[in-house]
């Protein structure tokens, strides 16, 4: 018993530490949310794919590219090697999701591609990915492709205007 409430304890502060960095992104503080990520990861948070890959966004908006992308690239191998069936990755597509803008972005059109498509197999309805992966393909002239990814992209969310 003695040993059980120590680690509830770390578990809780753990889990303070996610919500502030949550909130530090919220509010822009994105040096602040970093820390509170990084935190919470050093406390053994149960979450830890979710709370990198948040650490990875807030390095993005904190012009850390190389940090973020391998806080996507620690999740993907993370979570890449566990067996989750028939069950929906969010955290492991969200850094694929992310990945791919990054590699977009720096001109890595085929990789930006194999990101998104690795997005949309672990979780066909996260809409981020196909709409990403619908305007490279407008780009390229493969309407069809785009069309469905689009059609995808607003079954999944139809509040997702930029896809209308």
């Amino acid at each position: 018993m003695k040993r059980a409430l120590p680690f509830i304890c770390q578990q809780q502060a753990a889990k303070l530490m996610y919500r502030r960095g949550i909130t530090y992104a919220q509010q822009q503080s994105h040096q602040q949310a970093i820390a509170a990520f990084t935190s919470a990861l050093d406390k053994g948070y149960a979450h830890a794919a979710q709370a990198q890959v948040m650490r990875g966004i807030s390095r993005i908006n904190d012009q850390d590219i190389e940090g973020a992308i391998a806080d996507f690239d620690a999740v993907i191998t993370a979570e890449e090697s566990k067996n989750h069936k028939n069950r929906a990755r969010i955290p492991l597509a969200k850094a694929y999701d992310h990945r791919g803008q990054l590699r977009h972005r720096a001109g890595n059109e085929a990789g930006a591609l194999a990101d998104w498509s690795a997005a949309i197999a672990h979780c066909p309805t996260y809409s981020t990915p196909h709409y990403h992966r619908a305007m490279v393909h407008l780009g390229q002239g493969l309407h069809t492709a785009a069309l469905a990814d689009l059609d995808a992209a607003l079954a999944a969310d139809p509040t997702l205007a930029p896809a209308y």
